[in-house]
């Protein structure tokens, strides 16, 4: 049987953003049912004019991917299917918004202001589970966390710029095996913005598992005391009690 898990999250924005007026552009999801479970934080680029759409949606778009592939038994395969649908939709959203083709200047122009976003992900199934990323982020897995990135020039990889033409860089899902779900007893991904936080009270505070704005709160009292500079989003899942 699948392991129940309790699954939070929250996001906050930045004092960088905060102070420019600009939206929180980061963003989370999930998927949960009775074949497993997926979860996502996307953090869009800074320097896009609407990344926070795009964050939202790719978010979205990413979890019900995957979520469709949980049950293929090739992990390769089941995430390229994934990139693959992601990658369709954000086309075909480019180009009704562009009114123009891929590879023009204005469908690649809607792309950089909307479709440029970080992807830290986790699906777990009845008898595996792995980790999808591409870009910064945070992974902890049983209370151990990873760092990912920085990337040099702060210019981390960002799935839409598949969708940038012939030149672009080749970008995929970096995958990292977890332990399998009998094993797990709690996974913390989180955008690079709560890289430095504390993760103990969302590991350890019982309102998280009762309170569903708990997590943002908990973001936003170490932001206070922190003074966080950057939009940051956490998603939690702990072994249901």
């Amino acid at each position: 049987m699948f392991p129940a898990f309790v699954i939070a999250g929250g996001t906050v924005a930045g004092r960088h953003h905060a102070l420019s007026g600009r939206n929180d552009q980061d963003a989370f999801a999930w998927r949960q049912d009775e074949r497993g479970l997926v979860a996502v934080v996307c953090d869009g680029c800074s320097s896009g004019a609407h990344s926070e759409a795009g964050a939202a949606i790719g978010c979205q778009l990413v979890a019900q991917a995957m979520a469709e592939q949980l049950g293929v038994q090739s992990l390769l395969e089941a995430t390229e299917r994934a990139q693959a649908k992601v990658l369709d939709a954000l086309k075909r959203l480019a180009g009704a918004m562009s009114g123009a083709a891929p590879g023009t200047e204005a469908f690649t122009r809607v792309v950089a202001e909307h479709f440029l976003f970080t992807v830290v992900g986790v699906a777990v199934g009845p008898s595996r589970s792995r980790a999808f990323t591409l870009g910064d982020g945070l992974l902890a897995v049983n209370g151990s966390a990873r760092n990912l990135g920085p990337f040099p020039g702060n210019a981390p990889p960002y799935l839409g710029y598949a969708l940038c033409g012939p030149g672009a860089p080749r970008v995929a899902f970096d995958l990292r095996p977890l332990p399998p779900p009998e094993e797990l007893a709690s996974v913390v991904l989180a955008t690079d913005g709560a890289a430095d936080l504390d993760l103990q009270p969302f590991l350890e505070d019982p309102r998280v598992l009762a309170n569903p704005d708990m997590v943002r709160r908990l973001l936003w009292m170490q932001g206070r005391a922190k003074t966080l500079e950057d939009d940051a989003t956490l998603v939690v899942l702990r072994r249901a009690p």
